[in-house]
């Protein structure tokens, strides 16, 4: 993974750089993206081998 800094004028302007950047990349950069920050971030320990799910229940209001 290649480190690189940027500067935005607003917050609004890195999202979207970042979604675009993100939207180029290949679905084995992304996988490989996500297991490079699984090994900085997650558990020392192995016995959390899986990772955590959380699910969001939504209620939408029907029009």
């Amino acid at each position: 993974m290649q480190k690189t800094v940027r500067v935005f004028r607003d917050f609004a302007s890195a999202d979207a750089a970042d979604r675009e950047e993100y939207a180029r990349m290949t679905p084995e950069e992304r996988l490989r993206m996500l297991l490079t920050m699984r090994r900085w971030y997650g558990p020392a320990d192995e016995s959390a081998e899986r990772l955590e799910r959380v699910l969001r229940v939504t209620q939408f209001e029907r029009r």
